[in-house]
């Protein structure tokens, strides 16, 4: 008799438990799904992220975001030769947006690489070629060595949806190179 009486009192604390469970767990979910969160003042909005990268060449602007050529492809440098590029970044789309240029080798680097200096010259508004290669408000960040395949601090910028921004690349290897 005694071991029914616990039986029964044990399956009914087991059915007991069973079915608070049961309900917790239909109240949890029940509001789970009630649920709703209001957030006045915000909105949502799509928009468009468009960039298009051109390059200054014989005086008009040339779309090159699709193209494969290098940027800087001169094989025969001297001492005191210089070969610059314009680039304009273009803010087609709706969105603002930072972007930062990165320029890397797909060869190995030679010695050379020590001995030619990068210049750079951002700007807002538009800027053309340098007259007979005066490099006159271009700022030296290094050689070429230490440029390619890092982020340099003066190859980025911030553009409005519709913006423009320009960069001048300017390559120039030293005088005292030597041609060694």
């Amino acid at each position: 008799m005694k071991k029914t009486r616990s039986t029964k009192r044990a399956l009914l604390t087991s059915a007991l438990a069973l079915i608070m469970c049961v309900s917790m767990l239909v109240g949890s979910t029940f509001a789970w799904f009630t649920d709703s969160v209001t957030s006045a003042g915000n909105k949502i909005q799509a928009g468009t992220l468009k960039l298009d990268l051109e390059l200054l060449k014989d005086g008009t602007w040339t779309s090159i975001k699709e193209s494969k050529a290098p940027l800087f492809d001169n094989t025969l440098w001297e001492p005191g030769y210089t070969e610059v590029k314009v680039l304009k970044v273009e803010n087609e789309g709706s969105l603002a947006l930072k972007w930062v240029a990165k320029f890397y080798s797909e060869y190995q680097l030679s010695i050379l690489a020590d001995v030619i200096d990068v210049y750079v010259f951002p700007s807002d508004s538009e800027i053309g070629y340098p007259t007979d290669r005066n490099l006159e408000g271009y700022t030296c960040v290094g050689n070429l060595k230490t440029f390619i395949n890092s982020i340099e601090e003066t190859t980025y910028g911030n553009l409005e949806a519709k913006e423009v921004s320009y960069l001048g690349l300017a390559l120039k290897m030293r005088e005292e190179a030597g041609n060694e």
